[in-house]
């Protein structure tokens, strides 16, 4: 998700595709070890930069409380910048989910019902 200067927070849209995200996510998986949020700001400072990145964070993870189905572990990691990069991912604005499945809650079918001799 990329912010518009000086703001940390999320527009209805992001959390709509956030919910539909998660939404897709969900289907696919249904359970998760934890989650891990990385946000990034550019200000005039250094401090101000990396409180904004950190409210950013706070708000991702308040949104997140909220669309996810359980409570699970989200884990957050903020950076600022002095200075503004302009980029098509966002640039040093942005706030990224990294969703961690629970690979051993996810019943998979059998792929070899005949067992091996």
């Amino acid at each position: 998700m990329t912010f518009p200067d000086g703001s940390a927070d999320l527009e209805r849209a992001q959390i709509l595709k956030l919910r539909e995200w998660l939404d897709h996510a969900n289907a696919q998986f249904g359970k998760y070890k934890g989650v891990y949020v990385e946000t990034g700001a550019s200000a005039k400072t250094a401090s101000e930069a990396k409180e904004l990145a950190q409210r950013r964070a706070g708000n991702t993870v308040r949104a997140l409380h909220m669309l996810l189905p359980y409570s699970v572990p989200i884990e957050t990691s903020s950076h600022g910048y002095r200075e503004k990069r302009v980029a098509l991912d966002g640039g040093n604005d942005y706030a990224t989910i990294q969703i961690n499945p629970d690979f051993k809650a996810i019943v998979v079918p059998d792929c070899n019902p005949i067992p091996i001799r």
